[in-house]
């Protein structure tokens, strides 16, 4: 069950085809992402027969899936605003918390320039790394 938070968290947007009331992981994963978490906009199938389930997570604020037709009112259903959190469970921990970093824009300090970059490392294959694990 710990996994739904992770799956939530790389989603663009989720949909509920189907869930029980109140039991399930599909149950508890869409209750914690409308009530806590708020990730990504979550929606619920809305052909077909309904159920206990896809009503009361609708109720908790599901959305009711838009059936797009085309691309470009399927690229819309990803532009759902999702709302702020402001009860966050670690306050002050916010990446968003505190001062603006500072950025400069002036010449590169001596030191930098001397720091090796990618682009003029040359290339090492596998075989000059490894000699005795290639053959």
């Amino acid at each position: 069950m710990q996994r739904n938070k992770l799956i939530y968290a790389l989603a663009d947007a989720s949909l509920v085809v189907s869930s029980d009331l109140n039991k399930g992981g599909t149950w508890a994963g869409a209750i914690e992402q409308l009530d806590k978490l708020k990730f990504v906009p979550v929606f619920v199938r809305s052909t077909g027969e309904s159920s206990a389930g896809l009503d009361a997570l609708r109720k908790k604020g599901a959305l009711p899936w838009p059936n797009p037709q085309d691309v470009d009112t399927f690229a819309e259903v990803f532009n759902v605003q999702m709302p702020t959190v402001t009860d966050s469970p670690q306050v002050g921990l916010s990446l968003l918390d505190g001062p603006p970093a500072a950025v400069t824009t002036g010449p590169i300090p001596p030191d930098a320039a001397s720091l090796p970059t990618t682009e003029s490392e040359p290339a090492v294959s596998n075989a000059q790394r490894h000699p005795m694990n290639c053959q």
